[in-house]
């Protein structure tokens, strides 16, 4: 499967990586999705996703269409009950300005954040974490 996911032992923090290979846009989306939303499902409290998305370049076109079937939809995971926040790890120009388009209602008005880093991201949610206490 064209995506690595785990959960980091010591935060409720999931990291995703996904990694672009030739199967059709949508098909690669819905294995991805349905893939990070079995390890959201087996969660006992609410978690950061952080969607590492350094490897996927996507034309404007597909764009569109992975951020609906992402935000709206039939399992529209960005929406998951056990995510606490929705944060991006991101190379490429479009994609961010898209994952910014999220807070659109279009998309449900998702609250996303994004870094360049994956190390950048987990620093955000101890932050987060450690605030909380």
């Amino acid at each position: 499967m064209p995506v690595s996911i785990h959960k980091l032992e010591d935060a409720p923090i999931v990291v995703s990586h996904a990694i672009q290979d030739d199967t059709d846009v949508i098909e690669h989306t819905i294995a991805v999705n349905a893939a990070i939303a079995a390890v959201l499902d087996q969660q006992t409290e609410k978690v950061f996703l952080i969607m590492d998305l350094r490897d996927i370049s996507l034309e404007f076109g597909d764009l569109i269409q992975v951020a609906t079937l992402s935000a709206r939809g039939p399992d529209n995971l960005l929406h998951h009950p056990n995510i606490r926040e929705n944060l991006f790890v991101l190379r490429d120009g479009l994609l961010r300005m898209a994952v910014k388009g999220l807070d659109n209602v279009m998309f449900g008005l998702l609250q996303t954040r994004t870094f360049d880093t994956v190390e950048e991201a987990v620093s955000y949610c101890r932050e987060k974490l450690a605030s909380k206490v």
